[in-house]
């Protein structure tokens, strides 16, 4: 089944790619990427023990989302070579290296951690290469993949409210998600932040798209807004709003905008209100905030016992474990910085975050520009927000199938930000197709 619907979605991706001029290699495999991450995220090699709870599995184990991310990542170096900014890397790259040689104990979970973890730069440079040259064929590719992930999600999440057993949850987490649905992927949380990370990929691409574009992306927004509403995630649902609202007060202006940044702004306050009363069972019943304050504060503890190298990558359950009993049963701690620090280290954990901090500060002198690098640096401003509230409230993003997609969507957006191969290339200025003169002076000029 999963090899089947694995050949359908390649072809599917290969024909629009192949039907579309000057697309290039590295959007259809940052399109290939993200169906395969969002639809199909299977593991085709054993997981290990049924009881670990970590960022990866119990033992190195061979995932679809892998495959892609890491052999496509190899094809661009070797067709294109390193990009100047992937230097931002090397610091992670080397606390990796030296953590695993000589500070953390390595055992299967530290392997399969340290594996998971560096899917993170590999994703990174597949946004990355798409971002440098995102011509208009690019666009048409990605946004006809997004609208194939929402609407697929969107028909296994209307089977499930149906009674369909679609990729069903375990009886146990039926229970504790009951009213919520997690569509093709493991968990309700999981697949909100994904369709969070597709917006913000939408939004970078909505200013250049003709009209018609423009309207299949509202569609795909009030579709994303709707399957939030059902995964039932509070901070995927604001996080959402967050991003409309920062990235319309954002957009420049000019008379036209002003009028369309009125009707948005009027449907965002609308689908803010709809959200409200949709999620008002979940807004009352907030009795997991002792539970979060408790378990920041045994990381806390964690952090202040290994606090320069961490206990190792997948391993924070078993070491927070040993001094807490809610941790030990297999419950993080719900904070992807301070599940960072404890694994890494506070060095690690802020290496693996620089990439996004550098394309903010990027990203910063560009809010006003026009052309690919104002708007993705708008769109990454008004992803910050959700971030920081899905990053404080779960642990998702730095685990399983959500932190490749979390570098890809950065990567996409510094790449776009980068007005010049010199900016970029450290080997080859051309990909495999070359950028039209057009592009080139837009991005020359924003």
């Amino acid at each position: 089944m999963t090899l089947t619907a694995l050949a359908i979605v390649v072809l599917s991706i290969w024909a629009v790619g192949a039907a579309t001029k000057k697309t290039g290699l590295a959007a259809v495999i940052m399109a290939l990427a993200l169906v395969v991450s969002s639809i199909i995220p299977r593991f085709l090699t054993s997981t290990g023990p049924a009881g670990h709870v970590g960022i990866a599995p119990a033992v190195p184990a061979v995932a679809t989302y892998g495959i892609l991310v890491v052999g496509g990542a190899a094809l661009l170096v070797l067709g294109s070579g390193l990009p100047r900014r992937s230097a931002v890397w090397l610091p992670f790259i080397v606390w990796m290296a030296v953590g695993t040689a000589f500070a953390w104990d390595v055992d299967a979970a530290a392997w399969s951690g340290v594996g998971h973890l560096l899917l993170a730069p590999a994703a990174w440079l597949i946004g990355f290469r798409t971002g440098m040259r995102v011509t208009a064929g690019a666009r048409r590719v990605l946004l006809f993949t997004v609208s194939l992930i929402v609407v697929a999600e969107a028909f296994v999440v209307l089977a499930q409210t149906a009674g369909i057993a679609i990729n069903p949850m375990s009886s146990v987490q039926a229970v504790l998600m009951e009213g919520r649905f997690n569509g093709t992927l493991d968990h309700p949380n999981i697949l909100g932040r994904l369709v969070v990370l597709l917006v913000v990929l939408v939004l970078a691409l909505a200013p250049a798209m003709d009209l018609r574009g423009r309207r299949r992306i509202a569609v795909v927004l009030v579709a994303a807004l709707g399957l939030l509403l059902l995964t039932g995630g509070r901070a995927a649902v604001f996080g959402f709003l967050a991003i409309l609202v920062t990235w319309l007060a954002l957009l420049p202006g000019t008379r036209q905008r002003v009028a369309w940044k009125v009707v948005a702004t009027w449907g965002v306050i609308a689908a803010t209100g709809v959200a409200v009363v949709a999620l008002s069972g979940r807004l009352a019943d907030d009795g997991e905030g002792d539970a979060r304050r408790h378990l920041a504060v045994v990381a806390g503890d964690v952090i202040r016992q290994e606090p320069v190298w961490g206990v190792g990558p997948n391993h924070y359950v078993s070491a927070g474990g040993a001094v807490d009993a809610l941790t030990g049963s297999g419950v993080p701690v719900h904070n992807v910085g301070l599940l960072a620090a404890a694994e890494l280290g506070w060095v690690g954990a802020a290496a693996l975050a620089l990439p996004l901090a550098a394309a903010a500060v990027r990203a910063l002198p560009r809010l006003r520009s026009r052309g690919p690098a104002g708007d993705a640096s708008r769109a990454l401003v008004a992803f910050l927000p959700a971030l920081a509230l899905l990053g404080g409230t779960g642990w998702s993003l730095l685990a399983g199938v959500l932190l490749p997609m979390v570098f890809v969507v950065v990567g996409f957006l510094d790449g776009a930000m980068s007005t010049s191969a010199g900016d970029g290339d450290i080997a080859h200025a051309s990909d495999d197709h070359a950028v039209t003169a057009t592009t080139a002076a837009a991005r020359a000029t924003a």
